[in-house]
This record gives C-alpha cells, structure tokens and sequence, in this order.
C-alpha cells in the first residue's frame, strides 16, 4: 500500500467587461446584410456586461495505491 494524503486551498478572482454595440429602436441591427451601406461608420462601443465573481475553494484528497506485481497495480481515490 502507498497512502497519499493532500489538500488544496485557493481563490480565484474573475473579471470580465464586454462592449458591445448599442443597439436601439431606431437601428435594431447594425449590418443589414440585405440592403448594405458602405462606407457609413458603425456607432461606437458601449459597456454592455460587467462581471465580477470570487470563488473560494478547498479539497481534502486521499489516495491509495496496491502493487499486486511490478506490472499491476490499483489506485483509488
């Protein structure tokens, strides 16, 4: 038997900000892929999602490992 025990600790910050185009009544799409126009700006960026999260984890592992031979062996977890 070889026994194996272990833990794990962390944090992970996550952060995420997306601009997307500002899309209203007036121009619910940008590109009308039917009647294009060249040529004419695309109106500008706009905050549209922002995201924050934390995630706080821990793990408590136990393994253990029988040698039956030197080509056998089991490993539980």
């Amino acid at each position: 038997h070889e026994i194996l025990l272990s833990t794990e600790l962390g944090q992970l910050d996550y952060k995420q900000n997306q601009l997307r185009r500002n899309h209203s009544a007036s121009m619910p799409n940008t590109i009308d892929i039917y009647q294009p126009e060249y040529g004419k700006y695309l109106p500008s960026l706009a905050p549209f999602t922002d995201t924050k999260e934390r995630q706080r984890y821990f793990a408590l592992n136990i393994q253990d490992q029988i040698f039956f031979n030197d080509q056998w062996s089991v490993l539980f977890g």
